[in-house]
């Protein structure tokens, strides 16, 4: 009687904790596990010496694998529940709704924000098939459905140029990289350290922050995030052992590079790293 008690208080202390729990999502889009391991390691000895502090656990989930080519199908069942085929039959319909993650988690009273680096521009906002999950629920999900704050709009501004078509540009595709002599990467994670520290710990939060370092053709750039994940995890320490629970992620493996013409690249391609 004692050990079923004891396990029912757990259960319930349990919900008590998921119900307040904060989620912050940081996406690397087109990352193998495999690449993050090799180009990242600091971020690796980063979360290892976490754990070892006490007060969480790491869960590697090395096989987690894709069902779809690119970002829309994969992240979809993540955003909305319901995979790509089914949300743009939804979205085609009279209400033209997205019931999306932001919802659930608005209704349960938490602030909510998606910032996603927008590397190809704004202009097929409008269009059925969009590079990002910013992009496609724009328009199309209601304010109830949407989330509180949308700073990825920064890079529809005309001041940002889109990737793609930039002769003089040695990334190919190549956009900017840098705002004020800053690396784009560290704005976006100073926003989300922000947003996390403007907020009294009683606020349950939300987030999602794509970082789009390691979308380029040389599988090189992804390392420069070893110098700031360490230390923008540090900073979070304290919330991670006690109301927040972080989610790095990647949409898909490595690709539109030389290296899926072979087949460990194809390979890693099918691989994208997820770690909780």
């Amino acid at each position: 009687g004692g050990g079923a008690a004891g396990a029912e208080g757990s259960a319930h202390a349990n919900e008590r904790l998921n119900e307040r729990l904060n989620v912050l999502v940081l996406m690397l889009d087109a990352t193998s596990r495999s690449h993050l391991g090799r180009m990242v390691p600091r971020l690796f000895d980063a979360l290892n010496e976490l754990q070892r502090g006490g007060g969480l656990r790491l869960y590697d989930f090395r096989g987690y694998s894709i069902v779809g080519y690119n970002s829309m199908p994969n992240m979809a069942p993540f955003l909305v529940g319901s995979d790509a085929a089914d949300l743009a039959a939804a979205l085609s319909s009279a209400a033209k709704e997205a019931p999306t993650i932001w919802a659930d988690f608005k209704r349960h009273g938490a602030r909510t924000f998606l910032l996603e680096e927008i590397h190809d521009g704004c202009a097929d906002l409008a269009q059925g098939g969009t590079s990002s999950a910013s992009k496609y629920f724009h328009g199309r999900a209601s304010a109830a459905n949407a989330p509180d704050h949308a700073p990825w709009q920064i890079f529809c501004q005309p001041e940002l140029r889109p990737c793609c078509d930039d002769p003089a540009s040695i990334l190919r595709p190549g956009r900017r990289q840098c705002i004020g002599g800053v690396d784009l990467h560290a704005h976006l994670l100073d926003y989300t350290r922000r947003f996390w520290e403007g907020h009294p710990p009683q606020q349950r939060l939300m987030g999602l922050v794509n970082l789009m370092t390691a979308h380029e053709h040389f599988m090189t750039r992804l390392g420069i995030l070893d110098t700031d994940l360490p230390p923008f995890l540090q900073g979070l320490a304290h919330r991670l052992r006690s109301d927040t629970a972080l989610l790095i992620i990647s949409d898909h493996g490595t690709h539109g590079v030389w290296y899926n013409d072979f087949a460990i690249g194809q390979a890693e391609h099918r691989q994208p790293a997820f770690l909780l």
